[in-house]
């Protein structure tokens, strides 16, 4: 029994470890969200403004999801006037979530703070980049932990042109284990959308690996039952 045992033990550390090898990093493509992946898109929120928030906004994908604000920002926001990087309105693609941090220094952060924890999570997202600027400008996108402390955080740029409509990149973080459950995006006027997440999910060989150890379990209590 105490060599079953071990096999068992064996199998489950070596899937970790195999798990504990994945890429973590800024991600800058949904496609790099692990699936199953869940996608809020705040069309159910039509001009919720003046928020600090908490707000729930998880049931779109029955999960339990809160966002926070600095002074103040807008869910389901339909326009915003991004200068330099273009318009966002709603139409086909829905509505937003925008930051209406006080100007003139339009600086704050939004925060989505997640009940449990996710692997990788990123959104669609653009800034205000005021009018007569060549410089890029810069944002920063954080993960957090149970604790509300900093596992990560990188500076992202977004450059798009002044006639430019619903335009943006996606910027995200994927971690090799699920320990995230704060995704924050500070110091810019912010316009976010289709916030994307993924908890862990155990890659194919590790399924293989488990199945492995649950079959020796199985066929060694056959053996002991015969």
């Amino acid at each position: 029994m105490n060599k079953l045992k071990h096999l068992i033990v064996a199998a489950a550390s070596t899937a970790m470890l195999v798990s504990a090898t994945a890429h973590a990093s800024l991600v800058n493509s949904e496609l790099d969200i692990a699936r199953p992946k869940s996608v809020i898109t705040f069309d159910g929120f039509n001009e919720l403004s003046g928020l600090t928030g908490p707000v729930q906004i998880g049931g779109e994908v029955g999960a339990d999801i809160n966002f926070l604000s600095s002074p103040y920002s807008t869910l389901g926001a339909v326009v915003a006037d991004l200068e330099e990087n273009g318009l966002w309105g709603g139409g086909v693609n829905g509505n937003f979530v925008r930051s209406d941090f006080s100007s003139p220094v339009p600086v704050g952060s939004i925060l989505f703070q997640f009940a449990g924890p996710v692997q990788s999570v990123g959104a669609f997202m653009n800034y205000f980049r005021p009018s007569g600027t060549t410089a890029p400008g810069a944002v920063i996108v954080s993960a957090l932990d149970r604790n509300g402390l900093v596992l990560e955080s990188h500076s992202i740029s977004v450059v798009t042109t002044y006639d430019s409509f619903n335009e943006g990149s996606f910027y995200g973080i994927s971690r090799n284990l699920a320990d995230i459950y704060g995704f924050a995006v500070t110091d810019g006027a912010v316009v976010l959308d289709n916030l994307t997440f993924a908890s862990a999910v155990p890659e194919p060989e590790n399924y293989a690996l488990l199945l492995a150890g649950l079959g020796l379990f199985g066929a060694a209590a056959r053996r002991r039952k015969a």
